[in-house]
């Protein structure tokens, strides 16, 4: 099912190919947040995704506005990719990092909480990928997994520290049983967010890597 591909690699279906990759440009000095996430108005992140030899560009910047959903406070960002903009939900409660958006075209919200700060490695935890739990009438969910923590990892030739490494598998249950059909490596550097998403899956494979950000 082809909606099953990464928030993050959505876009391609308006045909954004064949775009030059912006140079990394990183501040120097401290980040200025503990937070795996952070969420103050006007911090931006810039990525470059390569996808299946194509690299298009995409931004996200923290608009200050929030939403209560379900009970849950988000930080809004403003994600774009060409000509295309839409907001991003972030949350952190509880230990949990979770990213909420829509596809592009299918109008589907999906929730992917990647990231629990709180367990250590080789823990895993399960969430819904929807607010009803299925995608399509399908259920659906997510199982994560801490893979790495305190790592230091090169992005776009900067050296981030305290970095968390997380997997996270997609599945459906098309048959009575969950079955996984992607596969995700996210990234994420304390004081800084999401610095590398890689996935996996129905024959695509995508990485989205870090080119400049700002926290402010």
């Amino acid at each position: 099912m082809k909606k099953t591909l990464s928030l993050f690699i959505i876009a391609l279906i308006v045909g954004l190919v064949g775009c030059k990759p912006d140079a990394p440009i990183f501040p120097d000095g401290t980040p200025k947040s503990d937070s795996y996430q952070p969420v103050t108005k006007d911090s931006y992140w810039k990525y470059n995704e390569d996808v299946a030899g194509a690299t298009i560009t995409q931004t996200t910047t923290m608009t200050g506005a929030t939403e209560t959903i379900n009970g849950k406070l988000y930080y809004i960002g403003n994600t774009v990719t060409g000509q295309l903009s839409a907001n991003s939900y972030y949350y952190h409660g509880g230990g949990k990092y979770v990213l909420r958006s829509s596809t592009v075209g299918g109008g589907i919200t999906l929730e992917y909480t990647y990231l629990v700060d709180n367990i250590t490695v080789g823990e895993k935890w399960t969430a819904l990928l929807t607010d009803n739990g299925s995608i399509n009438g399908v259920p659906a969910q997510l199982v994560g997994e801490i893979m790495e923590v305190g790592i230091s990892k090169v992005v776009s030739g900067k050296t981030f520290n305290n970095v968390v490494h997380t997997k996270m598998l997609f599945q459906y249950n098309f048959t009575g049983t969950m079955e996984t059909v992607q596969t995700l490596d996210f990234y994420t550097a304390r004081g800084v967010g999401l610095i590398q998403m890689d996935t996996s899956g129905q024959g695509v494979v995508t990485s989205s890597v870090l080119s400049s950000y700002s926290i402010k």
